[in-house]
């Protein structure tokens, strides 16, 4: 059934494949079982290390769910990437210790050449499957071990120029994309959507992923929508898991106004095939799936590049966010339309290359609300 380790003096235990002696193994399983173990996937090992803790299956479902389509995929990623190091090591892959947390950490360092803030994220994945307590990557040694990462490879700063919003908008506000041609209206109601609501909002395309239009998640009049927030943002953290809720609001200018090209887009999408709840539905034809983040940064980057803009879709929240502060927004409503904690980081990665007339304003806002939601000790 096993093999035999020394145990003790002059004595022997039977043990199985994950090292557990015969008599502590999960129903006496066998090396077959054991082996089997070893071949599961992320989602089968986290069910695996619940049931092992006495969570019942209905709670780890639960559980399970709470993570988004992408953090899931993460998961798998680096749980297959844990499960070849732990067969070249010789050790389980169903527990990771402080000195295992530091070796892995190493190996995605050294041999997969990540960057440490990567690797962080990675160990964050891996240990919500194992859901070991206390996680290792909170105690000392090992987050002063990625601390030196960060010193040996520091991170890339990749300055992206802030292209214009106004060029963006003079495109979309054309008659070609107001009344465009009956073979091209779908495809272009959907592109002008997504980027209404991307610059509306400065969110990131990830989190316009998780806008749905299910009854719980979503209320409206016949001036306004509200997107109340789903769980599975970038940026939730300890005491906040949850984005602010999302209002879109009737606007004077029919040609670029979000509330109603998102009532528009929901009336001629909600009769399609197996439409799912997510505000935005994959075009192909089919069944209508949740538009992950991935396609929704290609929708985005297709309207910028239509406008003549060489730019990734991803810089829509630096673009709205910039836009907004030079039209006179407030670094308050800028920073809870984007759930910045602290107005630095927006100004440091986000907010750019702003007229020194606005900068001026800036200052001076910054001062009278020195003491009002971290608005103090900012650059621009």
């Amino acid at each position: 059934m096993g093999r035999t380790d020394e145990v003790g003096q002059g004595t022997s235990q039977e043990v199985c494949t994950q090292g557990l002696p015969v008599s502590e193994c999960d129903d006496r399983r066998t090396d077959h079982e054991c082996h089997e173990e070893d071949q599961v996937d992320s989602m089968a090992a986290f069910f695996l290390q619940a049931k092992r803790r006495g969570i019942q299956a209905g709670a780890a479902r639960i559980m399970y769910n709470a993570w988004s389509k992408p953090a899931r995929k993460q998961q798998e990623v680096v749980w297959k990437q844990w499960r070849d190091f732990c067969g070249k090591q010789g050790i389980s892959h169903f527990s990771m210790g402080i000195g295992e947390a530091v070796e892995f950490a190493d190996f995605l360092f050294t041999e997969m050449q990540f960057q440490p803030s990567t690797i962080s994220s990675k160990l964050s994945h891996l240990l919500d499957i194992l859901q070991t307590e206390p996680r290792p990557n909170h105690h000392p040694n090992v987050t002063r071990f990625l601390d030196q990462l960060h010193k040996i490879r520091p991170p890339k700063q990749i300055n992206v120029p802030t292209w214009d919003v106004k060029q963006v908008l003079g495109m979309l506000e054309s008659e070609e994309w107001y009344n465009p041609p009956h073979k091209e209206a779908y495809s272009k109601l959907t592109l002008k959507t997504c980027m209404l609501v991307a610059l509306a909002s400065c969110k990131r395309p990830s989190d316009l992923g998780l806008l749905s239009l299910h009854p719980d998640y979503c209320t409206y009049t016949d001036s306004s929508i509200s997107f109340f927030p789903v769980f599975g943002a970038k940026n939730r953290r300890k005491g906040h898991a949850f984005t602010p809720r999302l209002v879109l609001r009737k606007s004077e200018n029919r040609k670029l106004c979000p509330f109603r090209h998102v009532m528009f887009y929901w009336k001629v999408t909600k009769d399609r095939e197996e439409r799912a709840d997510a505000l935005f539905v994959t075009r192909r034809q089919g069944p209508a799936t949740a538009a992950c983040a991935k396609t929704l940064v290609s929708w985005l980057q297709e309207v910028i590049e239509q406008a003549g803009i060489q730019a990734s879709g991803g810089t829509t929240r630096k673009a709205s966010a910039t836009f907004a502060i030079t039209a006179g927004a407030s670094i308050a409503a800028v920073m809870e339309a984007g759930d910045w904690a602290q107005a630095s980081t927006a100004f440091k990665h986000y907010i750019k290359d702003l007229p020194a007339g606005v900068k001026q304003r800036i200052h001076e806002q910054t001062v009278d609300n020195v003491q009002a939601k971290n608005l103090g000790n900012i650059q621009v």
